[in-house]
């Protein structure tokens, strides 16, 4: 705790996050389309890989009826009285197994094709709702249905081939069942073209779609992937030259 000491002795706004054990399944969406805090659609899927793995952005999802979720997803979205379509991240924390709020994200989310190749259009529905004043009515969604951001896993899959640890039928199950992919579209295949021509002529190889580990640094603490405290500045307008005037760096 010493260098939140530190950044609080030098006037600085400091936020402490605790970091929540677990691998990238433990990761879970409740994505819903709710009205003054009452969800009128509602939609949950899993993490199975993230990129990079326990940080980033997820690269495989699958759809997942997860009704012990719901209850929890429910009281966020009622506590902020919330109207709009709102993709709430949770981690289940292995030692108490309760579903730990990560963020509550307003706009729609990097797998939304995995809800609405499952049955929930959640973009067509709010664009009906604040066009034509429609609300949207509870359905049901297909699970078991993967989502695959293809460049990004094949990327860091072989690079995290031996830190991550899966078998390699858990690397091809979800190439091998019912999927979604991200980009890749055989009705329409443009986009994911451009994306590989993108890297093509920058000279750059998929690995360039990796993001680097976070390092610790005097002003996160410790390695959060220990599970411990990390400290965060939230002061946006404070430059290096100043944190090293102050003595944090």
């Amino acid at each position: 705790m010493s260098h939140y000491q530190r950044a609080v002795a030098a006037g600085l706004e400091v936020m402490v996050q605790e970091y929540i054990p677990g691998d990238d399944t433990a990761v879970f969406n409740y994505n819903c389309y709710a009205v003054d805090g009452q969800p009128l659609v509602e939609f949950t899927a899993q993490h199975l890989r993230n990129a990079p793995p326990h940080y980033g952005s997820p690269r495989v999802v699958q759809s997942l009826a997860i009704p012990e979720l719901l209850e929890t997803g429910r009281r966020v979205i009622s506590a902020l009285d919330y109207t709009g379509f709102a993709c709430t991240e949770f981690k289940r924390d292995p030692r108490n197994g309760q579903f730990k709020l990560m963020e509550v994200n307003g706009r729609h989310n990097l797998s939304t094709l995995l809800a609405v190749g499952c049955g929930i259009n959640f973009p067509w529905l709010e664009y009906r709702h604040l066009a034509y004043d429609e609300l949207p009515a509870a359905q049901d969604f297909e699970a078991g249905i993967y989502w695959i951001d293809l460049t990004r896993d094949i990327a860091y899959s072989l690079r995290y081939l031996t830190t991550e640890r899966l078998k390699l039928s858990e690397y091809l199950r979800p190439y091998l069942d019912n999927k979604i992919w991200a980009i890749l579209d055989s009705g329409d295949l443009q986009p994911f073209i451009r994306r590989m021509l993108n890297l093509v002529s920058n000279g750059r190889k998929p690995s360039c779609l990796l993001q680097k580990r976070p390092r610790p640094g005097p002003l996160t603490g410790r390695n959060p992937v220990a599970g411990e405290l990390r400290t965060v500045a939230m002061k946006p307008r404070l430059t290096s030259a100043d944190a090293k005037k102050s003595g944090v760096l």
